[in-house]
């Protein structure tokens, strides 16, 4: 038997299903719209320049379409998953990003189809990304919640490391087109079943209990019924404190993420081994999330995060100062342990400060802001290069001073409140 419920058997000795969730919802985060626009963009623009004669930061400006509508997409994605529950919300968000991503292989030679099927993406399929897991795993989970959500939102990392090799792998072999139609083939035939057959919305729908164990006074109600409204916490100094540290660090994080492949570029780095490098930043994302996890059901979290933003600050100045393979393959696992941190502490500091009672849409206000992080950046980024004749060296000393100011935020948090108030 496992004791006190926090590891893989419940309170009966029996494996506790919670881990299956944990699991299958790092799959299906591997495959969410935002990770495959983080991933893939900078990768399909040299095609799509080459073919349709786009400039990169035309293509770049498509990440403007799919980040500004997050502004409303999130908040109504995590409104959908509190009344309706995670499962639905995921097969209707999957169905709808198959269609989408298809849709690309039509795509014709104005720009203007671009944006648009990048806006669609956001709005129609914002239920395939956190924002529907977290909540799901906050269900599923109190005691060993760090450690769940860094399972499941490891899967960004691997999914980054994966999509970024294999969207190259399939340009290469079958054009642009072709390897748009066969991503959304990917979803329809194996992620989407598979989600649906097992994934489920709460502990009781197995018939077992939060943690695997029964009921105790106070741990279950506050894990699935207390927590503040969306109205309440914009009236709380620390939400304000929390989102604007996120869209700072996010800012600088997802200004290099998106922009490797053309930056490495720059710098006479072949397609194929730049994109080598980008995956060692996504696989860096796996350690980072799940080491953050383990260690936020130890310590502290904001302090967690801080810790690991050392590890970008060293990677912005390597990737300013120096160059070759070596040392940006070094940088960009250093980019890769804070991108893994940013958003799991989100998660966890959203379940702490604020409860569950009103999760996915308090968690969606944030999912929002890191949308316009992911906007801003990469777009900003790629104007700076391009008014500096390609050098991303000054957006890079920008983007260092951004990301120190954000982690100076962190500070400021407070610790977590004793009691939540009930429904």
């Amino acid at each position: 038997m496992d004791r006190g419920g926090c590891g893989v058997r419940q309170s009966d000795g029996k494996f506790f299903y919670g881990w299956v969730i944990a699991i299958a919802s790092a799959i299906g985060v591997a495959c969410n719209f935002a990770l495959w626009v983080n991933a893939t963009t900078g990768i399909f623009a040299g095609p799509l320049h080459a073919d349709l004669g786009w400039t990169r930061d035309e293509v770049m400006k498509a990440t403007l379409f799919a980040s500004i509508p997050a502004i409303l997409a999130g908040p109504v994605a995590g409104a959908l998953v509190d009344r309706y529950g995670a499962r639905r919300v995921l097969f209707l968000s999957y169905l709808l990003q198959v269609l989408v991503w298809g849709s690309f292989y039509w795509m014709g030679p104005s720009v203007d189809g671009l944006y648009l099927r990048y806006a669609l993406v956001c709005i129609l399929c914002h239920g395939t990304t956190n924002v529907s897991y977290v909540k799901l795993i906050g269900l599923w989970f109190n005691r060993r919640r760090g450690m769940a959500l860094g399972i499941v939102l490891g899967g960004v990392g691997a999914g980054g490391a994966l999509w970024s090799k294999l969207t190259q792998w399939l340009i290469d072999q079958y054009g642009w087109r072709m390897a748009y139609l066969l991503m959304a083939a990917i979803i329809a035939v194996i992620v989407l079943p598979l989600l649906m057959i097992l994934v489920r919305n709460t502990p009781a729908e197995k018939g077992t209990f939060v943690d695997g164990l029964p009921p105790t006074p106070g741990v279950a109600h506050q894990a699935t019924l207390r927590g503040y409204s969306l109205a309440e916490v914009t009236r709380i100094p620390h939400y304000w404190l929390l989102v604007a540290s996120l869209l700072l660090i996010g800012i600088a994080i997802q200004a290099v993420q998106i922009n490797m492949v053309p930056l490495l570029g720059t710098r006479g780095m072949p397609p194929q081994t730049a994109t080598t490098v980008q995956a060692s930043l996504w696989i860096a994302i796996v350690f980072g999330r799940l080491s953050t996890g383990w260690l936020m059901d130890r310590y502290f979290a904001p302090r967690v995060a801080i810790c690991y933003m050392l590890a970008p600050m060293i990677g912005f100045v390597l990737f300013a100062t120096q160059s070759g393979v070596g040392v940006s393959l070094l940088a960009a696992v250093c980019m890769g342990l804070a991108a893994g941190a940013e958003i799991d502490v989100i998660a966890y500091l959203v379940s702490r400060y604020f409860g569950l009672r009103f999760y996915s849409r308090i968690y969606g206000t944030f999912y929002a802001t890191f949308g316009v992080a992911a906007f801003i950046g990469p777009y900003y980024a790629s104007r700076i290069a391009t008014h500096y004749g390609n050098d991303y060296t000054p957006a890079l000393w920008a983007c260092l001073a951004t990301l120190v100011l954000g982690t100076v935020l962190m500070l400021f948090m407070p610790r977590f409140p004793e009691e939540l108030p009930a429904a």
